[in-house]
């Protein structure tokens, strides 16, 4: 075997695993609401739910209505919310009732979100009954609500599903005129990773092409006979 032949079979090697490498752009979606008009208690016409939510990709155009939630699809792998006074992340925060449609998007033909609804709630489970509740949510052109200090009235399966609206702050309103938009990050390459076959044959092609350097100049150093 010659070694032409060696260091294009280690070329090819090489080529397929980076071929296998996909590129990723992380995409955070960042929204920005209107603020309260009518809250009580601890809550003030100061504020407003605001926040974002990543995914590993862009979402793609014309998305149906799709749950990317940890209850849902999990396309959604970071987010941070705030109704005013309490935040909402995915290390303290699930949907509503661990309803996967509590956590939700669409988009149009150039996929950009169209059509939204979040409902979270923290902490995350184990829930009981008088469990303190923080809660947000956002329905598209439609709704606002957001509860501070809330009491769980009921529960199934360690999950609150009982949150009469009530608390020491409140908002309610029938109106919500807030956008999400994309904030793309530069792609990231991610590093090809062997199996233990696959770094065994590398070794393999990588020591005969180097018996084949060292050998080739002693072979051609020898006089004809």
């Amino acid at each position: 075997m010659t070694l032409r032949v060696v260091s294009g079979l280690i070329g090819l090697v090489v080529s397929l695993l980076l071929q296998g490498a996909a590129l990723a752009q992380p995409t955070t979606y960042v929204y920005s609401g209107t603020n309260y008009v009518a809250p009580t208690g601890t809550f003030t016409t100061g504020m407003r739910i605001s926040g974002s939510f990543t995914t590993a990709n862009p979402l793609p155009a014309n998305m149906p209505f799709t749950a990317i939630g940890p209850a849902g699809d999990g396309r959604a792998i970071a987010w941070s919310f705030s109704n005013g006074i309490s935040t909402f992340t995915q290390a303290n925060s699930s949907e509503l009732y661990g309803q996967s449609s509590y956590f939700g998007v669409a988009t149009d033909s150039l996929g950009n979100i169209s059509t939204y609804t979040f409902g979270l709630v923290s902490p995350l489970p184990p829930h009981s009954v008088g469990t303190t509740i923080e809660f947000m949510y956002i329905l598209a052109n439609a709704q606002i609500q957001a509860l501070n200090q809330a009491v769980c009235a009921g529960v199934t399966a360690n999950l609150c599903t009982n949150l009469p609206f009530a608390g020491t702050g409140t908002v309610a309103e029938n109106a919500e005129s807030g956008s999400f938009r994309p904030n793309f990050q530069a792609p990231q390459v991610p590093v090809p990773t062997l199996s233990e076959g696959a770094l065994f044959v590398l070794a393999a092609l990588l020591g005969l092409l180097g018996l084949i350097g060292v050998n080739a100049p002693l072979r051609s150093a020898r006089p004809d006979r």
